[in-house]
């Protein structure tokens, strides 16, 4: 099942303890931006940290997060 985390709750999944450090990977295409559910209110599916932490996990380079990152944001446009 896929749950909607908060920053800090994926900060402390991914054991990030500065949010300058989650902005700086988010800058460049390391973790997945939010989603903005209302004006004070962002969320991240819990489906796309554990994707991103087992690609850490199997010894993926920089490159290839990227590219699942990107994948998995992508994938985010088929619920529109």
């Amino acid at each position: 099942m896929t749950y909607l985390l908060t920053r800090a709750e994926r900060r402390q999944r991914l054991g990030i303890k500065s949010p300058n450090t989650e902005l700086k990977m988010m800058e460049d295409g390391l973790l997945t931006r939010p989603i903005v559910l209302g004006q004070r209110m962002q969320r991240i599916p819990s489906n796309e940290i554990e994707a991103i932490i087992k690609a850490h996990l199997s010894g993926k380079s920089k490159q290839e997060i990227k590219q699942l990152v990107k994948s998995l944001e992508d994938n985010r446009k088929e619920y529109d």
